[in-house]
């Protein structure tokens, strides 16, 4: 933080924040998914593997249930003997996706505070009268005023939205207490307000 009309911010946005803060937005710019842990995005095509074999599981049921059963009086017996299997197939897939969301969860905790120090995804923000600047080390760019939608704070996050509702996320915890944090959000909906007039 500098002064009253300049402000520099650096931090990391974790997985775990980014997945929270993605929730909170209001409006979105596209559906984005993150994948940041793939060996663990494993068990969920796995599960997706298990219930694509439990519905063509369910398509042999049916097809034999129309057109074999008056023809052959033992399909009953195969027939719920493959209903079974394909319980226990959606079953598994239940359980897998389960297992998917406790893994990502946990291990978005253990890496949180590994996440949030990693200087190769440090953020700066450079917040002033007449743009905010994101710097990276892959590149900058610029948003200026007047190309600023709204602000708003929810959970832990402030929010700086875009015309064309992209989000700058600023995490609370980077403030040193609530009152930089409700400083840093005036000014920031004071800049909106005065170029939205003009």
């Amino acid at each position: 933080m500098a002064s009253d009309n300049r402000y520099s911010i650096n931090f990391t946005l974790s997985v775990l924040e980014k997945t929270e803060a993605s929730k909170l937005i209001k409006e979105r710019e596209k559906q984005e998914h993150i994948e940041p842990y793939g060996y663990i995005l494993l068990i969920k095509k796995a599960a997706l593997l298990v219930l694509s074999f439990a519905a063509l599981f369910d398509f042999i049921i049916l097809f034999g249930l129309i057109a074999l059963a008056p023809k052959d009086p033992d399909y009953v017996e195969r027939a719920k003997f493959l209903s079974i299997i394909t319980f226990t197939l959606i079953a598994i897939f239940i359980g897998l996706l389960y297992i998917y969301d406790y893994l990502m969860k946990k291990v978005m905790r253990t890496n949180y505070l590994s996440e949030i120090r990693d200087s190769e995804l440090m953020l700066r923000l450079k917040i002033n009268r007449s743009y905010i600047e994101q710097i990276m080390k892959i590149g900058s760019s610029k948003v200026f005023w007047n190309n600023i939608k709204k602000t708003y704070r929810k959970k832990g996050f402030l929010f700086i939205q875009t015309k064309e509702n992209r989000c700058i996320i600023i995490p609370e915890r980077v403030f040193k207490n609530g009152e930089e944090t409700e400083k840093l959000y005036n000014f920031v909906k004071e800049q909106i307000a005065k170029n939205t007039i003009e």
